[in-house]
């Protein structure tokens, strides 16, 4: 199960890019099969950290936190497989996002799940202060 298309994949990073990272020095046509591929095999790197955590959830392309790892992930490694290979940046690119895959399977990333019953954001007896009166004597008979 993978966390996003690969329509969100062009969409964030352009056809021409994913297409020129595909083999089409061009950048016309997109290699759905190693796209796919790429989606899929950082899915799993995810899917391992949330069966730490979330084991009886399931999660889909529609949980926004998940769907820009795996599209920040595949389009890592179809950078990793092209002509050029990652370049320092990519390389550290690449350790933060696999930080974030540690920390939702450690728990300190926490993904907010829809099921969930959250508090609610009343703020009724928290504050009290003493009722103020203001009226016409409250000078006390001197006028400004």
């Amino acid at each position: 199960m993978s966390f996003c298309t690969q329509t969100d994949l062009t969409n964030r990073k352009g056809t021409q890019a994913i297409a020129e990272l595909t083999g089409d020095p061009e950048g016309l046509v997109v290699d759905a099969a190693r796209v796919t591929l790429a989606i899929n095999e950082f899915a799993e790197r995810i899917q391992v950290a949330l069966n730490k955590q979330y084991r009886n959830i399931a999660f889909d392309e529609t949980n926004k936190f998940l769907n820009g790892l795996n599209i920040e992930g595949a389009y890592l490694l179809l950078e990793k497989d092209s002509y050029d290979g990652w370049s320092e940046e990519n390389r550290e690119d690449w350790k933060l996002l696999m930080k974030d895959i540690e920390n939702i399977a450690s728990g300190k990333i926490d993904l907010k799940i829809e099921t969930e019953e959250e508090e609610d954001a009343t703020v009724e007896g928290y504050f009290s202060t003493n009722r103020r009166v203001f009226g016409r004597n409250s000078l006390n008979g001197v006028e400004a």
